[in-house]
């Protein structure tokens, strides 16, 4: 014997416990193909590395650059 769900009801709740869910499972499989991708691996260490020097740009800095640059 088969039964066939054609409606469910969802309480806001479970809809955002979801939508929650979703948005956790996304970050991790994200996580997951970074650290699966040398290249990606090797970037991201050498950004950490220049973050520790303070090899870092200002936000507003990087903003009026790409407002100054011709493309």
């Amino acid at each position: 014997m088969c039964c066939v769900l054609t409606h469910i009801v969802l309480s806001e709740q479970d809809r955002r416990l979801l939508l929650e869910t979703r948005r956790l499972l996304d970050e991790l499989l994200e996580t997951l193909d970074v650290l699966s991708n040398p290249e990606e691996l090797r970037a991201l260490k050498e950004s950490e590395k220049e973050m520790r020097k303070g090899k870092l740009t200002p936000l507003d800095d990087l903003i009026h650059e790409l407002e100054t640059q011709k493309v």
